[in-house]
């Protein structure tokens, strides 16, 4: 392929150089708005239990340089934890160990158990045996440092209990996926779903015949060699089977080929529900749900008269079983968005499956616009974090995490978040809250205070135990 130029959404600019920090590890205590939380746009997220882990992306530094987040670096957010407060702290813990990834940036990153698979994106890395799993652009003689960028389709997998990456290098007589970037993704039943995405047709690659091809809509960039798609690939990771890759054949109403669209789980009739994404210059508000256990799409009929403009990069959470809040992206008129919707999905009395769009009442009026985020519900509350407030690369400047109030605080939550600053002695609180309280005053003091605790019985927490005490 000849060397195009790389906007905002296919990765940052060539040149662009990796930050690495020296943290002290295994892990530290930052404030939301230090320097060691940069701004972040093209970032994964994921929860695990009450605790967000956000990985990769990239930032525009002091310098004016366009960087890319360590990618040996988690920025885990206890967000239940500390859910009452006002305060807003980060855990950046180390992961060097195993086959740490190339700095990437729209990648798609699905927690199965206590794996996180991180699949696709776009990547620079240094040339390697896994070569086969990225499609490089430009000449990579003339590279600075023997750098390479572009699509990525591999799959690295980390491991939160050994703390370990891996490179999933499939057999080779398996098709694996084209490289590709900004892909929905989810895991059912322990396996993992990547839908749609951006990158090259099988037949634009060196060795077509290596990829999964048989299945699936490509459909052409006017501005770029690339293509828009709406395969549903298939990852099963189960360690008693050679690792591999399938195309899922589906049935229904499919959704056109886009990217950089929204999905999330509804657990009451056992579908994702997919909104949104571009496809060509259009940027799509259209709503599908996948039945999981049979393939088959459904185009959702929406009902009223108000609904969501078209856009791209987006955030879709669940509020309730049928129920899922919309946030921000990027319009049709270029214009990065604001407004908040809660859709509502039921049944008619033929089956047939009816979606209700309602618009949500914001305080934020000004300062809210965001696309190219990252979302997630906890304890009634909606967690925002990174993304940019406009499409133009000078606007990745957005720091600090969002919170939004979308249901009633629990009660504990609430005691505690006025608790905290309070009490000097975790002995006054019932035992079955003083370890919790005791790390979360530690969270708060960024490690300096755990009342009655020793601090080093804190510091030798491991990742997992981290995640769960969060």
């Amino acid at each position: 392929l000849q060397c195009i130029i790389i906007t905002m959404f296919g990765g940052p600019p060539e040149g662009a150089e990796v930050s690495w920090s020296n943290h002290r590890l295994p892990y530290q205590i930052v404030d939301d708005d230090s320097k060691e939380v940069s701004p972040v746009v093209g970032h994964i997220m994921i929860k695990y239990n009450k605790a967000l882990i956000v990985w990769g992306g990239y930032y525009r530094a002091e310098d004016n340089d366009f960087r890319y987040r360590s990618s040996s670096f988690l920025y885990i957010l206890p967000a239940g934890l500390l859910a009452g407060c006002n305060d807003v702290k980060w855990i950046l813990y180390h992961v060097p160990h195993g086959d740490v990834p190339p700095s990437t940036s729209g990648a798609c990153a699905i927690l199965c158990d206590c794996c996180v698979f991180v699949f696709g994106g776009y990547v620079r890395r240094l040339f390697t045996a896994a070569f086969k799993y990225y499609i490089v652009l430009g000449n990579f003689a003339a590279a600075p440092n023997n750098i390479l960028e572009g699509y990525s389709s591999a799959m690295y997998v980390l491991d939160l209990v050994q703390e370990r990456w891996t490179l999933i290098v499939t057999d080779d007589d398996s098709l694996i996926p084209t490289p590709r970037d900004k892909m929905a993704g989810w895991c059912y039943r322990k396996k993992c779903y990547y839908f749609g995405g951006y990158g090259p047709r099988p037949f634009d690659m060196p060795n077509s015949a290596l990829y999964l091809r048989d299945v699936g809509e490509f459909v052409s960039d006017d501005n770029s060699p690339f293509y828009w798609n709406n395969q549903l690939l298939i990852f099963d990771p189960d360690s008693g089977k050679q690792f591999n890759w399938t195309l899922a054949k589906v049935g229904g109403t499919i959704p056109s080929a886009r990217a950089a669209s929204a999905c999330t789980f509804l657990e009451k009739f056992d579908n994702i529900l997919l909104f949104g994404g571009r496809n060509k210059n259009q940027r799509l508000n259209d709503l599908y749900l996948l039945d999981l256990s049979s393939l088959i799409w459904t185009q959702i009929e929406v009902t009223g008269i108000n609904e969501p403009e078209g856009r791209t990069w987006c955030s879709l959470n669940t509020l309730f079983p049928n129920q899922a809040l919309l946030y921000g992206g990027y319009s049709n008129e270029a214009r990065a968005l604001s407004d908040f919707w809660r859709i509502e999905i039921k049944k008619d009395n033929g089956e047939h499956y009816l979606g209700t769009w309602t618009a949500v009442d914001t305080k934020y009026e000004v300062n809210s616009c965001r696309l190219w985020h990252t979302g997630a519900v906890i304890e009634g509350q909606l967690f925002v974090c990174g993304g940019a407030d406009a499409l133009l690369e000078e606007h990745i400047k957005i720091s600090g995490v969002m919170k939004k109030r979308i249901e009633p605080l629990p009660l504990l939550a609430i005691c505690l978040g006025v608790l905290y600053p309070l009490v000097k002695e975790v002995s006054v609180l019932p035992a079955s809250l003083q370890l919790r309280f005791a790390w979360a005053r530690y969270i708060l003091s960024r490690g300096y205070q755990a009342l009655h605790m020793d601090t080093e019985y804190f510091k030798r927490y491991k990742l997992l135990k981290i995640l769960e005490m969060c």
